[in-house]
């Protein structure tokens, strides 16, 4: 019985909810917005980002829009750029 009620703790625990997506540019503030929201409702855990277009310049703005954890790795207002948003709990 115990041994039973410990792996489905532990599933409990290892369960994630992941997406990986090309954003094709999230540089608008209403892109983003509702990006963001589509995420928090969805609930996902860790959220991987490409072609997000960000730069250095807006990396607070976006930190504060979000409101959790996120690498960045900028490219430039015209191309690339990768991020990696955590839930914010």
């Amino acid at each position: 019985m115990f041994a039973s009620h410990l792996s489905h703790i532990l599933l409990s625990v290892l369960v994630m909810l992941v997406i990986s997506i090309n954003t094709q540019g999230l540089r608008s503030t209403d892109r983003r917005t509702a990006a963001f929201n589509f995420f928090k409702r969805l609930k996902y855990d860790i959220i991987f980002l490409q072609e997000t277009h960000w730069t250095a310049e807006l990396e607070n703005t976006i930190k504060n829009e979000w409101n959790g954890q996120i690498i960045f790795n900028h490219g430039t207002a015209n191309s690339c750029g990768v991020a990696i948003l955590f839930h914010a709990t």
